[in-house]
């Protein structure tokens, strides 16, 4: 059993990207295995964007465990659901992060949605509806930070509104772990304004995809 705090956690947006590569194939393993394009220069230990025609897989940001010519193992991205990543049409694209900026004088930090829906429905000789899984609302992480227009990331995430294009995360947490989103921005750059209150700003992340966690 453990406890944390995330006192001293460090949140980023990737600000550079390399080109993208072509993922010709990906295999069905505990940690996938994706089959790159002869010169994609991606190295052990480099974050990833994965684009794949497996949906459950799109968008799913990863670390490259290990490099063996053109095989990258994606750490722990479980494909073994032959049933959900169906084997020969996984193939598509990836992109590594190449920089980073940080999102500094955050003040707030909280997410919401991810919740189980279900659908009701009762049989004729039914007291009570019974309900079957379906789909998770989406998840959003709302991020305030103290008002600065002139700190570095302002221009990155305002980059990233206008332009609609999703962007990878990082919450780098105290010891060394992180965990990774990727998701749309929308930044509100209106300061909130109250008497004896800090003036603030607010970012929206909008997650296309399941966040990926590593340890140190």
């Amino acid at each position: 059993m453990g406890v944390k705090l995330p006192n001293g956690a460090i949140f980023s947006i990737a600000s550079g990207y390399s080109a993208e590569h072509t993922m010709a194939s990906i295999s069905n393993a505990l940690e996938a295995v994706a089959t790159l394009e002869d010169g994609h220069a991606v190295i052990a230990g480099q974050i990833l964007v994965v684009g794949s025609g497996w949906t459950g897989l799109d968008g799913r940001v990863a670390r490259a465990k290990s490099v063996l010519i053109d095989a990258v193992t994606l750490e722990k991205i479980d494909t073994t659901d032959a049933d959900r990543f169906l084997a020969g049409s996984g193939g598509g694209k990836v992109r590594a992060v190449t920089d980073w900026t940080e999102i500094q004088q955050i003040t707030d930090f909280a997410t919401s949605g991810g919740d189980q829906n279900f659908a009701s429905y009762s049989f004729l000789s039914d007291d009570e509806e019974r309900q079957l899984p379906t789909t998770k609302s989406p998840t959003s992480i709302k991020i305030k930070t103290a008002d600065d227009p002139e700190l570095q990331h302002n221009a990155v995430l305002e980059k990233a509104d206008l332009d609609r294009q999703p962007r990878v995360f990082r919450l780098k947490l105290p010891g060394g772990s992180a965990i990774y989103y990727n998701g749309y921005v929308s930044f509100n750059q209106t300061p909130s304004m109250g008497k004896n209150n800090i003036m603030e700003v607010t970012t929206s992340l909008s997650l296309i995809s399941r966040l990926t966690r590593y340890a140190a």
